[in-house]
């Protein structure tokens, strides 16, 4: 698998988590835990690129990852006018770091869906809308000759970031919570990172995603669900991520902003379902 992160295709690993879980949780941990995670994962390098959409997952990722290694270029992509860049570009002016915008062209899709298709294997809607940013993103990254991108998957998973969760917490109290997080982990390879990792071996660059790290997760776990989502109408939530982000020093104004899902956001999931259905 990926350097510093827990080997998902792997349940007894996942299971295995459930007795390592400390006993008491605190920012500080959770801080200390990133922050090593990073270390290591930056220690080897000159230069790296980030999956950067302006989200709260991202922006903790390129603020760590660029605090320690100079050569950090943010990229995110998406239609004309997508609400993705004008995030993506004030949260990046905001951090005071690079950023390349790759606007897509409605005349290249149908290629670039194929060829996305052709990385990860499958033609499911879904897979494919978000797949198609990435694939696009990592072809633009492989462009430029960097060898290492980082992402900030694992986090919804870890901090009630889905919208599911809201329902869950009606359906069944935090104790619905908890138990949606953990059946998140285990589906976690096949449903987001076999197809990440995919596109990243498509490309030949090697993805780094610091939230999977076994100790970073632990103490995530540890922190209980609603110190995660407050409430069923929580249109935010992931507030332990999110004061994370403010601990490391990250401005308030970005740690709690609002965004849609990739697909949605970079305008392409309209696209993608028009040209499977075999639109032109």
């Amino acid at each position: 698998m990926v350097k510093n992160m827990l080997d998902f295709k792997d349940k007894k690993k996942i299971e295995a988590l459930k007795e390592k879980v400390p006993s008491t949780y605190s920012l500080k941990a959770l801080k200390e835990a990133f922050l090593d995670v990073i270390e290591r994962s930056t220690a080897d390098l000159n230069k790296c690129a980030v999956l950067f959409s302006g989200g709260i997952d991202s922006t903790i990722i390129a603020y760590a990852v660029a605090s320690r290694v100079k050569n950090t270029l943010l990229y995110c992509c998406g239609m004309p006018k997508a609400s993705s860049f004008a995030r993506a570009e004030q949260a990046a002016k905001r951090l005071g770091l690079n950023l390349k915008k790759i606007e897509v062209k409605k005349e290249e899709l149908p290629e670039l869906v194929k060829k996305t298709i052709e990385a990860i294997g499958t033609r499911d809607k879904l897979q494919v809308q978000i797949a198609l940013p990435e694939f696009i993103t990592m072809q633009a990254i492989k462009k430029d000759s960097f060898k290492v991108v980082f992402c900030g998957q694992g986090a919804d998973e870890l901090f009630a970031g889905y919208n599911e969760f809201r329902f869950a917490l009606k359906k069944k109290s935090f104790a619905g919570v908890q138990e949606l997080i953990w059946k998140k982990l285990f589906e976690m390879y096949e449903r987001n990172l076999k197809r990440d990792l995919a596109i990243a071996n498509y490309f030949g660059l090697e993805l780094r995603a610091p939230f999977l790290d076994e100790e970073f997760i632990l103490q995530a776990l540890a922190f209980p669900p609603q110190t995660k989502i407050y409430s069923e109408s929580d249109l935010i939530r992931k507030h332990t991520l999110r004061r994370l982000a403010q601990e490391l020093g990250i401005p308030k104004e970005l740690c709690y902003e609002r965004k849609k899902a990739i697909q949605y956001d970079t305008g392409l999931a309209k696209e993608v379902e028009r040209i499977l259905k075999g639109g032109n």
